[in-house]
Formats: C-alpha cells, structure tokens, sequence
C-alpha cells in the first residue's frame, strides 16, 4: 500500500510474467492511473511483450490505448465481434459507422450519388473517385452513402469555389499543437477539424478533403 499506482501496477506484472504463461491476459491494467504514468506503463507493457514474445490479450476501453500497443485488435459490440484487424486498417477502413465512431473522431458526412461519378455535398457538386467495389456495386442514381473524414484529414478553405462545404464555426479548442474546432452547415452537417490556423467562434469558412483519405460507409445488414 506504501507504492504508487504505477508502482504496484509493475510489481503486478511482474508476478504474472514470472511464472512464464503462454498468454497473458491484462483487462483494463492501466485505467485507474494518471495520464502520464498511463503512457509510461504501454511503453513499459510495449518492451515488455517485444523481449518476452509472450501472446498478451489486452481488455480497454482506451480506444488510443488499443491501437498504440496493438498488432491485432478485435471491436466488440454487445458481444458481437463487429471487425478484426491491424490497428491501421481499423482506423482508416473501418466495417461500417459504429466502428468508425468508435475508434478515434469520425466526421459522417452524407452524400448524395448523383451517377456517373458524381456526387452531391451539401449544396456543392463534385467529381468522386469511385474506389471502392463494394460501394460500386451498391451505388445507384440518386442513392445516398456516408463519408468517413476524419478531422485531421480536413482543410480549411478560404476560397468558397474550392470548399465542399460552407460551414459556421461553433467551438474553438486550443489543445497545444492544434486547434480543435467544431463547425455546423446549413443543413445542420458537424464538422469537427484540426488545424493550426487561429479562428473564433461564428466565423464562416469552407472545408474540403482529399476523397483519398475518405471512407465510404456501408450500413450494417442488420441495421437495414
């Protein structure tokens, strides 16, 4: 009781691995620690499992945590497994919206098929790449899908010809490296992006992305 929670959380480990187990399996080992403590621990859990090449099965509710320390990562949903992959396919391909929204900030933006590549954003048409076959195959005239942005995957947009959107700005949050604003259209679409550049709340801008880094979600079977 004399040890900090870093402290005891180390010596736990210690008497799991001591014994040599083919699988060790850590459920939630670093919720009840500090932030700093927290990051010191996955690089300490990191280390450990590179040198001992023991199989651990990691339980979190950390979706950051997740996809630091993880070669394979399992989504769960009411006990159903909803994907399995590494983390960067989990992040930037994920199976369907609640998997997006799940792991990290998601933007869901939706879009109206217009046909022959091209499609509808708000008020604003656009060419899109087609490059998804699953999507190809689904798509139909005047069908709608979602796009998946990502907010580090948003540009700001002065220039209102380029935007994709024209947008308000709700909230402004400094986090040190980045802004995180949050931005609202007139058909009530949210937006939240990061970026470097100082803006206030109400004022108007344009966003835009590379479709390249934009995910199409299909809906679940059983959400139809």
């Amino acid at each position: 009781r004399d040890l900090s929670g870093g402290m005891q959380q180390r010596v736990a480990l210690a008497r799991a691995i001591v014994v040599k187990p083919e699988i060790l399996l850590l459920d939630e080992p670093l919720s009840a620690l500090d932030a700093k403590v927290r990051k010191k621990m996955q690089e300490e859990l990191k280390r450990i499992h590179n040198e001992l090449k023991i199989n651990f099965i990691l339980v979190t509710h950390d979706q950051e945590e997740a996809l630091r320390l993880s070669d394979q990562i399992i989504v769960m949903s009411k006990g159903k497994i909803e994907q399995v992959g590494s983390p960067r396919n989990i992040y930037e391909h994920p199976n369907n919206q609640w998997v997006a929204n799940f792991i990290g900030q998601a933007n869901f933006v939706e879009v109206h098929y217009l046909g022959k590549g091209r499609i509808r954003i708000g008020d604003k048409t656009v060419n899109y790449p087609i490059t998804n076959k699953e999507l190809e195959m689904n798509m139909r005239r005047n069908s709608w899908f979602k796009l998946l942005v990502r907010p580090e995957d948003v540009t700001v947009c002065r220039n209102p010809n380029h935007a994709f959107m024209q947008m308000r700005i709700t909230s402004v949050l400094y986090k040190g490296n980045v802004y995180e604003v949050k931005c609202i259209a007139r058909d009530k679409t949210e937006i939240t992006l990061q970026t470097n550049e100082h803006l206030k709340v109400n004022d108007k801008i344009g966003v835009r992305w590379d479709f390249k880094l934009a995910t199409p979600i299909m809906p679940r079977k059983r959400d139809k």
